[in-house]
């Protein structure tokens, strides 16, 4: 099974901060983005990588772990419900979490 580290958190960018809890409007949108993509390429900045996986290598991603830096019990449970809703609309896919650095 081929993994990503997902970065959908509000808030984060590459060099930001993150609010703690994943983004699931926007991981739906890079799902569905990777179903109705035609091609991949580097990002057009300097943050992105050089080296870009095909099409059909991202097609194959079909577990997201979101990296969470608090440990707080609130902020768990924030995570946990955005994971739920995120497993409904998308049961073939695996959605986990890990908390705490």
């Amino acid at each position: 099974m081929v993994s990503a580290r997902a970065d959908g958190f509000r808030g984060e960018s590459s060099h930001g901060s993150r609010n703690q809890r994943p983004d699931a409007q926007k991981t739906n949108v890079r799902i569905k983005s990777v179903d109705d993509a035609i091609a991949s390429r580097p990002r057009p900045n300097k943050r992105g990588s050089p080296s870009v996986p095909t099409l059909d290598q991202l097609r194959t991603i079909r577990e997201f772990e979101f990296v969470i830096e608090s440990a707080d019990p609130a902020v768990q449970a924030a995570v946990e419900a955005q994971l739920v809703n995120l497993r409904a609309q998308h049961p073939a896919f695996r959605f986990t979490a890990r908390f705490g650095k």
